[in-house]
């Protein structure tokens, strides 16, 4: 008997991407052609409280409608986004597409995706896709467009 695998939610999909700096402190250490920065600036809300409260609001986000939600909010109290906002919102779109296709993990390393639905992995032909673009911020748009075509 097939038991049908509920979809995970946008928070329950495990992401593992190399090539983004999901903290500041890691971005700082990092040249910027190895990694994007994926995080909220303390140049963008400075103050601890607003930014942990941010990052809960985000963490909760179930619909790209709840998304857009947070886009507009946070333009209209911070202003404009920096790079590190504008990756960190891409990588909750990227979460929230995988969760629609029930990919429970992303993880790239070395170029190599691997995802995963239902424990197993998920591969094109025999092999893990693998991502071409040269730089992270374009790798970040290539994964998305991945993850989208399943």
């Amino acid at each position: 008997v097939d038991v049908p695998i509920p979809a995970p939610g946008p928070d329950d999909v495990l992401v593992r991407i190399e090539f983004l700096a999901m903290r500041e402190a890691d971005f700082l250490q990092k040249s910027e052609d190895a990694c994007a920065p994926a995080f909220i600036p303390i140049s963008y809300i400075a103050e601890a409280q607003p930014r942990i409260q941010a990052y809960r609001r985000l963490a909760e986000v179930a619909t790209q409608a709840q998304l857009e939600a947070i886009r507009k909010t946070w333009r209209d109290r911070f202003g404009a986004f920096p790079a590190a906002v504008s990756h960190l919102l891409a990588l909750s779109e990227l979460k929230l597409a995988a969760a629609a296709r029930k990919i429970s993990a992303i993880e790239v390393r070395d170029s190599k995706v691997m995802l995963s639905r239902g424990g197993d992995y998920i591969l094109i032909g025999t092999k893990f896709p693998r991502l071409s673009a040269p730089t992270p911020v374009q790798r970040l748009v290539e994964l998305s467009a991945l993850v989208r075509s399943f």
